[in-house]
C-alpha cells in the first residue's frame, strides 16, 4: 500500500493556489495590453501574482509528497519524525482506514534496554549516540508509508502500515537481528545495543492517543512477564508499575 499523499491540508491548499494562479495568468495573457480594461502596470502585477502562486503551489506538492517533508519535520538527533508531525498526519490516515472499515495500521514500541544506565555512566551525548545507531537501523526498515517517530523517554514508536501483523513481526525481527551486530565505544568501553519490542494492532475508530496508551500498556506487560510479545528480541529489562504509571502521564501530558 502506498500513500501518495500524507500531508492532506497542503495538498489541498496547493491546489487551490494553482488553480487562483492559473485563473490570473490565463485572464492577463488573454487581455491586449493596450485595451486592458485594468492598467497595463496592473496587468503585469496580476500576472506576476499568478505565477507566484503556482510557484508556492508547486512547492507545497513537493513537501507533501512522501520523502519530501520540511526538514523541520525530523528529529535532528535521530532524522525520524517530529512528535508534532506524527500528531498531525496519522488522524487523517486513521479516518481513511476506518472509512475503508479495514485498519492495517500497527504500532511497534522499541525501548532500548538499560539506556537510563547510559545517561547516567556516559553522559547525554553518549546517550544520543546509542539513540542515533537505533533510529538509523529502523529507518533502513521502514518503508516511506511508515511513520517512524522520534524518541520520547522510554524509546521510539514506529506506525507501520502493513496487511496484516506478520509483516509487523518480520519488521520486528530485521531490526533486532541488524542491532544483535551493533556495538558502540563510549569511553574506553564496548556496549552492545539490546531492545525489548511489542507490536500493537489498531483497533477501528480508535484515537492516537489511545493507541499510544495501548502500546505502552502492552510493552509494559510483555516486560513484566520476561517474554517476547509479538516480536523477535529478548526482554531483558523489566518495567516496575511505577515506571508504567510515569510513561503513560507522559502520554497524556503531551
Amino acid at each position: 500500500m502506498t500513500v501518495v499523499f500524507q500531508h492532506k491540508p497542503a495538498t489541498r491548499a496547493a491546489l487551490l493556489l494553482a488553480l487562483i494562479g492559473v485563473g490570473l495568468v490565463a485572464w492577463m495573457t488573454g487581455v491586449d495590453p493596450a485595451e486592458a480594461v485594468p492598467a497595463p502596470a496592473i496587468a503585469v502585477a496580476a500576472t506576476a501574482a499568478g505565477l507566484g502562486l503556482i510557484l508556492v503551489a508547486t512547492m507545497l506538492l513537493w513537501w507533501s509528497r512522501p520523502g519530501g517533508r520540511p526538514a523541520g519535520m525530523r528529529d535532528p538527533v535521530t532524522g525520524l519524525y517530529t512528535a508534532a508531525y506524527i500528531d498531525e498526519a496519522l488522524p487523517g490516515l486513521m479516518a481513511r482506514d476506518d472509512r475503508a472499515g479495514d485498519s492495517s495500521l500497527f504500532l511497534v514500541r522499541v525501548g532500548i534496554d538499560s539506556i537510563g544506565e547510559v545517561r547516567r555512566r556516559y553522559g547525554r551525548q553518549a546517550e544520543n549516540l546509542v539513540l542515533a545507531a537505533v533510529a538509523r537501523h529502523i529507518r533502513s526498515q521502514a518503508r516511506e508509508e511508515d511513520l517512524p517517530a522520534e524518541p520520547d523517554a522510554q524509546g521510539f514508536e514506529i506506525f507501520l502500515h502493513c496487511a496484516e501483523i506478520d509483516q509487523a513481526r518480520a519488521f520486528c525481527r530485521r531490526l533486532t537481528t541488524l542491532l544483535s551486530n551493533e556495538q558502540l565505544y563510549l569511553q574506553g568501553d564496548v556496549v552492545k545495543v539490546s531492545v525489548s519490542m511489542a507490536v500493537t494492532v489498531r483497533q477501528l475508530g480508535e484515537t492516537l492517543e489511545a493507541l499510544q496508551l495501548r502500546g505502552i500498556r502492552e510493552f509494559v506487560r510483555a516486560n513484566s512477564q520476561g517474554q517476547d510479545h509479538d516480536q523477535g528480541s529478548a526482554l531483558t529489562s523489566p518495567l516496575s508499575d511505577p515506571l508504567e504509571h510515569r510513561q503513560l502521564q507522559r502520554m497524556k501530558d503531551r
